[in-house]
């Protein structure tokens, strides 16, 4: 093997989090990069280390502050691996209830034998992607100037592979269906729970005490279904600065956010700007009630690069393999609790 070859470090700052499609290998001595073609053939790349950690950095900045929720899903554990490429259907088991336990005293006697019933449910895995494109004649006079590369357009394709991912964990897609199987969000889910604000004990936050007592109930709905927390608390921006900004009344320096956190069971209070005004979610955060499928390597996204026939148009595409699982357990109980008109 070349002595000048080496993997490409993605352990720099500018690529940590970065996956890069078809594995670059960097040339030290002359900062060419070469990646492996769908036929695995090694090919050159149109752009050189640095460059490829400039588009890392930039990408990597762009896909970021649209994942709020997505991001705390997967802090908290709450993913799932899927086998490869092929994994066109992310499948899980929606299980019910035995009949209640015997006591006796001698222990030995005969009891009642159950099993529990179970459904097999899937949620469809789709690719989300963008493309973007690089003049060869544009790129070749940056280096020439010494200007910088311009990524306007990788930023732009990374922000909108990560809005939709968001978008489908929060709204689902059902535009994507596979034998009756659709995606799912946490506020397109069948088995939510639902109401207004006002049905859940509390009403208009602009009202002092309206946000604790509007969560109170949610919880209350949720530990009705048999979910006990611990709860992630999502909300819209005007319900967010509602509850953040605005003290309460009784002199106590709290705001409704401040008390909120404070309830038995809710672990985050986070704002969600694809919420719809007046929208407030409350979500059981444990892997029987929602998590993150991913293709590894796919997630949170990777590039591609390929080039037009006469090499002078180089082409890259954002993409990642990933969908959201919310899930209901049978007897259509939920652990997410979703109000409106708060």
């Amino acid at each position: 093997m070349n002595s000048n070859l080496q993997i490409l470090d993605l352990n720099s700052s500018a690529g940590q989090q970065a996956i890069l499609g078809g594995r670059p290998t960097v040339n030290k001595r002359t900062g060419e990069v070469t990646i492996t073609s769908s036929r695995g053939l090694r090919v050159n790349s149109a752009l050189r280390s640095t460059e490829w950690a400039e588009l890392d950095s930039q990408i990597i900045a762009a896909a970021v502050p649209p994942l709020r929720l997505t991001n705390l899903l997967v802090s908290r554990g709450l993913t799932r691996r899927l086998g490869s490429l092929g994994t066109i259907i992310a499948q899980y088991n929606q299980i019910g209830e035995m009949t209640a336990a015997s006591a006796t005293i001698r222990g030995h006697a005969s009891v009642e034998k159950d099993l529990a019933d179970f459904t097999i449910a899937g949620v469809p895995v789709p690719v989300v992607a963008k493309e973007f494109e690089l003049d060869e004649r544009l790129l070749q006079s940056s280096r020439m100037l010494g200007d910088g590369l311009d990524v306007a357009n990788a930023a732009a394709a990374a922000r909108v592979v990560a809005e939709k991912i968001e978008d489908m964990l929060i709204l689902g897609d059902t535009s994507i269906n596979i034998l009756g199987q659709t995606i799912y969000g946490l506020t397109t889910h069948p088995n939510r729970n639902t109401g207004t604000a006002t049905s859940f004990g509390g009403g208009d936050w602009a009202t002092d005490g309206n946000a604790t007592k509007t969560i109170a109930g949610m919880i209350g709905a949720a530990q009705a279904d048999g979910y006990y927390g611990p709860y992630g608390v999502f909300v819209s921006g005007t319900q967010f600065n509602e509850a953040a900004f605005i003290y309460t009344t009784d002199g106590s320096g709290d705001t409704p956010r401040d008390r909120i956190l404070r309830m038995q069971g809710v672990v985050a209070y986070e704002q969600i700007p694809q919420l719809a005004d007046g929208t407030v979610l409350l979500v059981q955060l444990t892997a029987d009630v929602v998590q993150i499928a991913y293709v590894p390597g796919y997630f949170p996204s990777t590039t591609r690069e390929w080039v037009s026939g006469d090499r002078m148009l180089n082409s890259f595409k954002v993409m990642a393999v990933t969908t959201p699982i919310v899930k209901g357990s049978a007897g259509a109980r939920s652990g997410v609790v979703h109000a409106t008109g708060a």
